[in-house]
């Protein structure tokens, strides 16, 4: 990956990143790079290296061949979420569509990683465009204002 992608991938390719991460999680890691040479024909969008489409997931699951299956649902109630993590043990994604920064109001497609859920917060893990990462509580009351759904990665 050129440095220019890297930055791209940082702030564009969070679907992917996480993607890559519950790969790893699985017991197969896979490398930024290897993963954005694999998959670099679905990056569709000029400038914005990384960038995956909600219905490209499955794609990029299938392709990855480490155990998870390529078919999701998602959901928007937050109890219907809650329901999948706690019951069904599903991996979920985070797609907010306002900035999760605190007091932020602005419209983003951000996508995070799922850690905890139950009936007073819900705990995100969230790609940041530096290429960091961190954790994040939220109030149940977020799960709305932040305009959150879930996707859950089915077996």
């Amino acid at each position: 990956m050129t440095p220019q992608e890297q930055l791209e991938f940082n702030q564009f390719g969070c679907i992917a990143r996480w993607l890559i991460e519950l790969a790893e999680l699985k017991g197969h890691p896979m490398t930024d790079d290897a993963s954005c040479n694999q998959f670099q024909a679905l990056f569709l969008t000029p400038g914005q290296y990384g960038l995956l489409q909600i219905s490209q997931i499955g794609n990029v699951i299938q392709n990855l061949n480490v155990g998870l299956s390529p078919n999701f649902q998602i959901y928007r109630r937050y109890c219907a979420i809650d329901y999948q993590f706690n019951h069904e043990h599903r991996d979920i994604l985070v797609l907010s569509e306002i900035d999760v920064n605190d007091n932020a109001t602005g419209f983003v497609n951000h996508c995070s990683l799922l850690r905890e859920m139950n009936h007073q917060h819900f705990r995100i893990r969230i790609p940041w465009n530096d290429g960091s990462a961190s954790e994040r509580d939220f109030g149940v009351a977020s799960w709305e204002a932040k305009a959150c759904h879930g996707v859950v990665l089915l077996p």
